[in-house]
């Protein structure tokens, strides 16, 4: 199967509490870092999910915003922060592509306007936070 989602990270499921509408799922990815997903209840029984399950967390790039530095004194309802450092900013005309990576490994690819790279001055080697809302987490089980 080929996704065109660029954030594709294997995961286990490490805690599910189900709702009568949406239910969170706590994934640790394979990497060590933590991401939480909220999806419908009726998806998490379709999926059959349950601790221990082996899964994919899916993010599209478009879906990652990026603080500059760690964003530890920031308060934020943004469930999902992995920093880490960026390794590489690739320019558009318009859109930059941004490529972290956390002291775990994993690795995150953010698409963010150009005007924000240059504002935050996002470069390789600095310091910098993604953040996804727990909403935007898709689970792939194969």
């Amino acid at each position: 199967m080929k996704i065109s989602a660029r954030n594709n990270w294997p995961a286990t499921v490490d805690n599910v509490e189900k709702g009568p509408v949406s239910t969170e799922v706590q994934l640790r990815l394979e990497s060590g870092d933590v991401a939480v997903a909220t999806i419908t209840t009726a998806s998490a029984n379709d999926l059959a999910l349950a601790p221990g399950s082996q899964v994919r967390a899916l993010v599209k790039a478009s879906n990652v915003m990026v603080l500059a530095g760690d964003g530890a004194d920031i308060g934020i309802s943004t469930r999902n922060r992995l920093s880490g450092q960026v390794t590489e900013v690739t320019h558009g005309t318009v859109h930059s592509m941004v490529a972290l990576r956390t002291p775990n490994g994993t690795e995150i690819t953010a698409s963010i306007t150009r005007a924000s790279v240059e504002k935050l001055e996002l470069a390789a080697g600095k310091a910098a936070t993604a953040l996804v809302k727990a909403s935007d987490v898709l689970i792939l089980t194969e």
